[in-house]
């Protein structure tokens, strides 16, 4: 019998700057946003329990979709990857 891998779910999010969205009602739309991003994108797999959101939404910086940007690290806070997790009118 093969032992099977036991996944970690993501354990934080994290604001880099805490004023982020704490005032335009975006907050938890973003978190939610990583949420779904971190379980769609296969980043339990790698090893990601933490994700960092270093910006707030923009675009127009290489991609004109409106996403924001997030580090994604491991259970020592070790960085995985970064990614752009784009805005709930921006999913394609």
């Amino acid at each position: 019998m093969k032992p099977t891998q036991i996944l970690r779910a993501l354990r934080s999010i994290k604001w880099r700057y805490s004023m982020h969205h704490s005032k335009d009602g975006r907050r938890s739309e973003a978190e939610q946003l990583v949420l779904d991003h971190y379980k769609n994108h296969g980043l339990e797999e790698r090893g990601v329990e933490q994700a960092e959101i270093v910006s707030t939404f923009h675009g127009g910086d290489g991609h004109p979709k409106e996403h924001i940007t997030v580090e994604f690290k491991d259970a020592q806070g070790a960085h995985v990857t970064t990614q752009h997790v784009r805005g709930p009118n921006n999913t394609k």
